[in-house]
């Protein structure tokens, strides 16, 4: 795609599949011969899990979206803190979670926590993890965790979808029982993708809104045709068009990155940091230019008089698109861009 009138981010469009053989498919990938469940959201797969396996406390990064907490387990919450680079603090959870405690770790915009947390995981065998890849289409390490959970919507054009994926045997594993109601989740996608030349944006930015609104934590399968996507769309050219975007950015806006990581990883955005004064500014006036940067996360749940810096960070920093959608002359359009509004 070329930048020059067409609007840069914002949700997925239909995925037109490629038709690949199932080895190369992004749903193979994830899975590899593994058990998983496919929750039509990875707050409710999340929220199953801990239905299912019970634990006293659910400790979470203080950067968190609200999002993934249901009602049902909210007052299990626990937060962590987080290092530079968005590193979990794992003396912090050594200290105060307790055996048989489950432990949310993400990947932050597309990549892994680092080998001092993993050394943590492999020590604290008394304590259950999960690998929140909500934003990583691959992260460029093999699973660690005693469940992985996915949610393709963020990633590629399809509707829905929270992939839990057991790694070690005898994991408990809930499944959906419940149909899901596609044509209220399909909408706003195949809105998108029959409005062509893009003209129409409100129209179908309302749609995601509002289906956004109305999912709620439940027992509702993954769509069939999400799973048919899935499992006939190939991974790694995504992956490579996203950190070959990621790179050009990098070289035109490097000084205000704000997060990297594991260069095999496909990132999920190119990550800034702006002074908290200029931000609103600066994504107005994307906006403006149908630029749809985004903020991650609007909002945090975690006490912000016990977790300042998270909360201050997240004042600061601004999601650049950089997915899989845009070609190189889209990437260098939108550095121009951003440099012209933070100059």
């Amino acid at each position: 795609m070329t930048a020059t009138n067409r609007t840069i981010g914002g949700f997925f469009a239909f995925h037109e599949p490629d038709c690949v053989a199932p080895e190369q498919s992004i749903l193979f990938r994830w899975t590899n011969r593994r058990d998983f469940a496919a929750f039509a959201s990875a707050r409710s797969a999340f929220a199953a899990l801990i239905e299912a396996t019970s634990p006293r406390s659910v400790w979470l990064p203080a950067y968190i979206c609200d999002g993934l907490i249901a009602e049902s387990w909210r007052e299990r919450a626990r937060y962590y803190p987080l290092l530079a680079g968005f590193e979990p603090d794992a003396a912090s959870l050594d200290q105060d979670a307790m055996p048989g405690d489950l432990v949310l770790a993400v990947d932050f915009f597309g990549f892994s926590p680092g080998p001092e947390f993993l050394r943590f995981v492999q020590r604290r065998l008394d304590l259950r993890f999960v690998d929140n890849r909500a934003q990583a289409l691959d992260p460029g390490v093999a699973p660690w965790a005693d469940w992985t959970l996915y949610s393709p919507r963020k990633l590629v054009g399809v509707a829905d979808g929270g992939i839990l994926v057991a790694e070690r045997p005898g994991r408990e594993l809930p499944q959906p029982n419940e149909r899901p109601d596609s044509v209220a989740l399909w909408t706003a996608p195949m809105l998108r993708y029959e409005d062509r030349a893009e003209e129409n944006n409100q129209t179908w930015h309302e749609a995601h809104q509002a289906k956004k609104a109305w999912m709620q934590a439940d027992r509702s399968e993954m769509t069939r045709l999400t799973g048919w996507i899935l499992s006939h769309t190939a991974l790694e050219p995504l992956a490579e068009r996203r950190r070959r975007n990621w790179r050009i950015l990098r070289n035109h806006l490097g000084r205000w990155l704000a997060h990297d990581g594991n260069p095999d990883a496909a990132p999920f955005g190119y990550l800034i940091k702006v002074p908290s004064d200029q931000r609103a500014g600066i994504l107005r006036g994307l906006h403006l230019e149908r630029i749809f940067a985004a903020v991650h996360y609007p909002s945090l749940p975690s006490p912000a008089e016990q977790f300042a810096a998270e909360h201050e960070l997240r004042g600061q920093v601004i999601t650049l698109p950089c997915d899989h959608r845009y070609d190189e002359d889209a990437m260098r359009s939108l550095a121009q861009r951003v440099l012209a509004l933070i100059s």
